[in-house]
């Protein structure tokens, strides 16, 4: 079974456009399956821009964002196109993004703030546990490979009978939001060369699998008996993807309910980041060129739409790192970004 990782986030917040966004959308024309990949300049200028918006959101100590598992998904963003710890232009705020994550974690494996990262430690976790991952991988610092080991037992650990993952560090409750996070944290991590038992993947497909909701148009669910919907549908297809199961019946209908939301993305609403990021990454894993190269291009028009003066796209720092990692994955720098 072929194993891919993926950057993938959620923070249950809702979006609100900056007052100085809004230049509607336009028609963007691209080749996404050349090789190499060729970004569009107007989008490799969104980019740019939203990169220097999160470059001047970090603070001195690293910190981007607010939190630990903000920080995370930032220096992932600011590492799409090139950049790692100490070299590339933004080399510099790599490092910084590292050196706070390195410093959040606790013996125990956990990799978040005492009384600051509340209300989701898990996901904080998982998305430091991916971007250590990836600097891993691509640099192989010494310093990073003893942490990231111990989060990876951490996640091992803590996933509950059901085969999912939930806000806290016990294996107690599960919901497909954490789950996913934890699910791209360990495809990244093997793919580093950390050992993942099979088992933790197997129970983990099982469990997104049972999300499924063929019966309310094929996406999938929050938690058992949920209604589908987009953001969480999207979730649990790359899910399925990530851990190589690309052809199963969930997987694909699950594809086939986020193509019919193409025809209007601001019907999105609620989590609109959440499900850009997790469906671009869907339709590029999904190995069908003709839906991927029709998606791309429309998908970043959306997100080039809500990009402000000022660079940020959406209202927080961590809206436009989703967005400049979903809209840079043709980059295919980071090996989150390889099918």
């Amino acid at each position: 079974m072929k194993y891919v990782s993926g950057c993938l986030f959620v923070v249950m917040l809702f979006f609100t456009a900056p007052a100085d966004a809004g230049e509607g959308e336009r028609n963007i024309s691209v080749d996404v399956d050349a090789d190499p990949p060729v970004v569009p300049a107007e989008v490799r200028s969104s980019i740019a821009r939203a990169q220097k918006f999160l470059k001047a959101a970090q603070g001195q100590d690293g910190l981007i964002g607010g939190g630990t598992g903000q920080t995370a998904l930032g220096t992932l963003a600011l590492m799409v196109d090139g950049s790692m710890p100490g070299y590339g232009p933004y080399g510099k705020e790599v490092a910084k993004g590292m050196k706070f994550i390195l410093a959040q974690a606790k013996p125990s494996g956990l990799i978040a703030r005492e009384g600051k990262d509340q209300g989701g430690v898990m996901y904080h976790h998982g998305l430091s546990t991916l971007c250590l991952a990836e600097i891993w991988g691509m640099t192989g610092d010494p310093e990073v490979r003893p942490v990231l080991k111990r989060a990876v037992e951490l996640i091992v650990r803590c996933q509950n009978s059901e085969g999912g993952w939930r806000y806290n560090p016990t294996p107690v409750e599960a919901d497909l939001s954490v789950t996913v996070i934890q699910i791209v944290a360990l495809r990244a991590s093997q793919n580093a060369g950390i050992a993942v038992p099979k088992k933790t993947i197997e129970n983990a497909v099982a469990y997104v699998k049972r999300l499924h909701h063929e019966k309310s148009g094929g996406g999938f669910g929050y938690r058992r008996g949920g209604k589908s919907g987009p953001p969480r549908s999207a979730a649990g297809v790359i899910s399925l993807q990530l851990c190589g199961e690309y052809e199963c019946e969930e997987a694909g209908k699950g594809l086939e309910y986020l193509w019919k939301l193409s025809s209007d993305f601001k019907k999105i609403g609620r989590f609109e980041f959440y499900f850009h990021y997790y469906a671009m990454q869907s339709m590029y894993q999904s190995r069908d060129s003709k839906k991927w190269r029709e998606w791309y291009p429309k998908a970043c028009a959306r997100l080039m739409s809500m990009q402000g003066k000022d660079g940020r796209i959406g209202s927080r720092p961590y809206q436009t790192a989703m967005a400049v990692l979903a809209m840079g994955l043709p980059y295919r720098y980071l090996p989150i970004y390889q099918r």
